[in-house]
């Protein structure tokens, strides 16, 4: 399977020195950034791979790599021009990597913020109906309503189903998560200014 990720040069540096290069918990910014912890999401994907792809053979206890399999609604590289792929101004690095599918993770993008905020993925598809959801999910208890949000989560994974309706997902970006970097797998890099 083919997925774009995009790392910093010294990760970069890091995996042609190491050939294998794990998600350092210490170093990740979400996971410990007091303002803006995703610590539980980042915990939640976490299971969810362990669940559907195993754990990884390299270490154990780590975090997830992401990288692009559908960028703008195709499997292609994604758009370097654009802005989001990290700090601005910032030497980055992409690379293409090909591993084996059985150990990569594939979810929506655009869903995986519905985690990453708390909210829940309802079946809408428009406004009265998601009123509706919304006034039904108030009806729980706090904690009957966090295990429907929770569960609902797991529709990120449904990246067949493409939607056009502006409530939930279109399917155009479809991210990748794996366990490690392996020089083995790389394909092509190709150095970047993030915008």
């Amino acid at each position: 399977m083919k997925i774009w990720t995009i790392q910093s040069i010294d990760i970069w540096e890091k995996l042609k020195e190491e050939e294998i290069v794990t998600c350092d918990e210490k170093l990740a910014s979400y996971l410990k950034d007091e303002d803006c912890s995703f610590l539980e999401p980042y915990n939640w994907i976490r299971n969810r791979m362990i669940n559907r792809i195993g754990d990884s053979s390299y270490k154990s206890n780590i975090y997830p790599i992401w990288g692009w399999y559908i960028y703008d609604g195709v499997h292609k590289k994604p758009d370097l021009r654009c802005s989001g792929h990290g700090i601005p101004g910032k030497q980055m690095a992409c690379i293409e990597l090909e591993i084996p599918g059985n150990k990569v993770l594939l979810s929506d993008f655009d869903l995986w913020h519905y985690v990453l905020n708390n909210w829940y993925i309802g079946d809408s598809t428009n406004e009265e109906e998601l009123d509706a959801e919304w006034e039904w999910l108030d009806t729980l208890s706090k904690q009957e309503k966090q295990n429907m949000i929770e569960k609902s989560w797991d529709k990120i994974f449904n990246i067949k189903k493409s939607l056009n309706d502006g409530f939930n997902s279109s399917g155009k970006y479809i991210q990748g998560t794996f366990w490690e970097l392996r020089l083995n797998e790389v394909k092509k890099v190709q150095m970047l200014k993030t915008r």
